[in-house]
């Protein structure tokens, strides 16, 4: 079973390389998104970010390849990505479900998630609950040079989506006209509206017609991180030796 998944997975990586322009190999760091919204939009969002937050490191400067794979397949990346050390971002969504195998749901309402990135990247949870999912600290979402990001409340026990577009819905009240007294009001009506959208008309209008909106709070942490490169290099023992031997040295030198 086990080799028989491996070969599936090589399988799907040669298929995907071939079939597509990849350049991943040649990349300083990579964005894999969930859908065609994001992909889309994420050079506005990056734009935006990096205009309101001026001295923090841009990905703008760096060579950073988007690939569109979907919440089904990122996850078949993950040992790639780890042999070629390319700090990646994944951006995913929450996909909240009533129960294991249930019917989609708003956040509120929901106990499981479908997501097979999500599963794959939190594989040791036992048991993988949605409630899991949404009290994972920032630590949590990154592991060996790259980071997950998924849905998450604006602000702390606020509404939250359940799919990049009910998110981006959620961060724009006023810009949706969505009201709302209560978490559950407000994330039924996201989930409404999000399920009448057309991505791909969505996406074009935010990223060329409109420019006055707020970026999800999860998109901007991800974001953040992966242009300051995700988590602090760990200095090696050997090297961290060395040099304080040859300050020593030159200090020795000097007082001689």
């Amino acid at each position: 079973q086990v080799l028989h998944s491996v070969f599936a997975a090589a399988k799907f990586l040669h298929q995907y390389m071939t079939l597509t322009r990849c350049d991943l190999f040649f990349s300083d760091k990579a964005i894999l998104v969930e859908g065609l919204s994001e992909r889309l939009l994420l050079p506005a969002i990056i734009e935006k970010l990096e205009t309101a937050e001026p001295d923090r490191p841009k990905l703008s400067s760096q060579y950073v390849t988007t690939m569109e794979v979907g919440g089904a397949y990122a996850h078949l990346f993950f040992g790639l990505l780890r042999f070629l050390e390319l700090p990646t971002l994944i951006l995913t969504d929450l996909d909240s479900v009533e129960k294991p195998g249930g019917s989609a749901c708003e956040v509120h309402k929901g106990t499981y998630s479908s997501n097979a990135c999500l599963k794959a990247w939190f594989s040791d949870d036992n048991p993988f609950t949605l409630n899991g999912l949404l009290t994972k600290d920032e630590s949590e979402k990154a592991k060996h040079g790259n980071c997950i990001a998924y849905q998450c409340a604006e602000k702390e026990n606020g509404p939250c989506g359940r799919t990049f577009e009910d998110a981006f819905i959620l961060a724009n009240r006023a810009l949706f006209g969505l009201n709302g007294a209560t978490r559950e009001e407000l994330e039924a009506g996201a989930r409404s509206q999000a399920s009448k959208i057309k991505k791909s008309e969505f996406a074009l209008k935010y990223a060329i017609e409109e420019k006055a909106w707020t970026t999800p709070k999860y998109i901007l942490d991800g974001i953040r991180r992966l242009a300051a490169g995700i988590e602090p290099a760990i200095p090696d023992p050997a090297l961290a030796l060395a040099a304080e031997a040859m300050i020593a040295n030159e200090e020795d030198a000097a007082d001689a």
